[in-house]
């Protein structure tokens, strides 16, 4: 605090968060804010591997950039994959798909699993419904 009664040197604290390319050496955070006889400490912003995690949380003014490691393991209900995690988002369970024939109005296979690889969506095993229009589609495969 500055005081005319008083010889003084002031000075305004040093603002140095600005928006900048993520993961630039610009990019920077308060990490001790300016006091009374001494100024603003800034660090650089963490950086997230994108690769192994994703940002729970970005670089802010007063706050460091948080990283999170993605979910590849998460556990997901049968006919579910874990993955489509992104730079801003944790992985999710996702519908599985499979290349399907409709016969009758029914699907002639179904899912028995959940994913079993992360991000791959052909990964739930399957099973054929008992029907003898799938019956006769394994044979006519296995003769192939």
């Amino acid at each position: 605090m500055c005081d005319s009664a008083y010889n003084a040197l002031c000075d305004s604290c040093t603002v140095c968060h600005h928006s900048a390319p993520v993961g630039s050496p610009e990019e920077q955070w308060a990490c001790v804010p300016c006091q009374e006889f001494a100024d603003t400490v800034y660090h650089n912003c963490s950086t997230c591997n994108y690769t192994e995690q994703w940002e729970k949380a970005p670089c802010a003014e007063t706050s460091d950039r948080v990283c999170a490691s993605i979910t590849r393991s998460r556990t997901c209900g049968v006919g579910e994959y874990a993955g489509n995690h992104s730079r801003t988002s944790d992985s999710l369970c996702l519908q599985c798909s499979i290349h399907d024939t409709l016969y009758e109005g029914q699907r002639l296979h179904y899912y028995t699993s959940a994913g079993r690889r992360y991000d791959d969506a052909t990964s739930c095993d399957l099973a054929c419904r008992p029907s003898r229009a799938c019956a006769t589609q394994q044979t006519l495969r296995l003769a192939a």
